[in-house]
């Protein structure tokens, strides 16, 4: 079961996502009538997001391709991001494939497929001489005292609590959901949440795991529509259930608005900060949120 985890860290941060995807370059000697081509192909996993992704999907189909696994429960989860906290990468379960699928080996001193990961800034960075594919893994530490798995609101969901049902979540939604104060730990604890910093607060004597309940806005005060740029200075827009973390964004004030069910302007103040929406107002009401693509 994936955790969240949530001791007045950053646990609802997100790491702001970037992406960096380089084809080196490609030299053609000719010489006595015999054509050599070398290709050297470059990749970077920035802030843990994945290369090669659209949307929120490893298209696979790339020169070099990441793919990312979180440890549950003693098997492998495929993520899309590099585990915020909390987990640790073991380099000991690291396998690379070429593209016929054959199994290769990195970091072996001959230059032909190496890797690394700096833990500081969450980042991957794998290079080749040929098509790759590297599978990398997280454990998570021992060491942990305070377990928050977060469950969202979902009617298709297999836990059942309080005349709703869930699943569980990655992480703390940006959007679309509210905390609905519904908590309960494997022992005695107080659970806070402050819904401005998205952090839980966790007092309790002992180690213990704590499971939280997020249901959907949909009834609640503040109703979010989120847009987000087609392509980088585009007039076109497109409405998504979730912020894409491949790519950065930006709030674009002047489109963003918020109005009550008569379609009259409110006094909402939307805000956009490390990926998350954070809405301020004190009546019901619409908020359309439209994000654009930094440069």
């Amino acid at each position: 079961m994936a955790s969240i985890k949530g001791v007045t860290k950053n646990l609802s941060k997100r790491k702001k996502a970037s992406l960096l995807f380089l084809i080196g370059f490609f030299a053609i000697i000719l010489s006595l009538g015999i054509s050599a081509v070398y290709a050297y192909y470059h990749s970077s996993l920035v802030s843990g997001i994945i290369a090669n992704k659209v949307g929120d999907f490893d298209t696979g189909d790339g020169d070099i391709n990441m793919m990312i696994f979180k440890i549950v429960n003693g098997s492998p989860v495929r993520v899309y991001s590099v585990p915020e906290s909390y987990y640790v990468f073991n380099d000991s379960l690291t396998s690379c494939m070429d593209g016929s699928s054959k199994a290769v080996t990195c970091n072996d001193g001959t230059g032909n497929c190496e890797y690394s990961y700096n833990s500081s800034s969450k980042t991957f960075t794998l290079t080749s001489t040929h098509k790759i594919t590297c599978k990398f893994y997280f454990e998570e530490e021992a060491d942990s005292d305070i377990n928050v798995y977060v469950y969202l609101e979902d009617e298709n969901g297999t836990v059942s609590y309080s005349d709703k049902t869930y699943t569980l979540g990655e992480n703390i939604p940006a959007y679309g959901y509210v905390y609905s104060e519904n908590y309960h730990c494997d022992s005695d604890a107080t659970l806070t949440y402050d819904s401005e910093t998205r952090k839980f607060t966790v007092a309790t004597a002992s180690k213990n795991n704590c499971y939280v309940y997020f249901n959907k806005s949909g009834n609640a005060d503040i109703i979010t529509n989120v847009y987000v740029q087609q392509t980088y200075g585009s007039d076109v827009y497109n409405m998504v259930e979730s912020i894409p973390t491949s790519k950065l964004y930006t709030l674009n004030e002047s489109k963003s608005s918020c109005y009550d069910a008569s379609n009259n302007p409110t006094t909402g103040t939307i805000t956009y900060v490390d990926g998350y929406i954070n809405i301020t107002a004190t009546e019901m009401q619409t908020c359309d949120v439209y994000l654009d693509l930094q440069s």
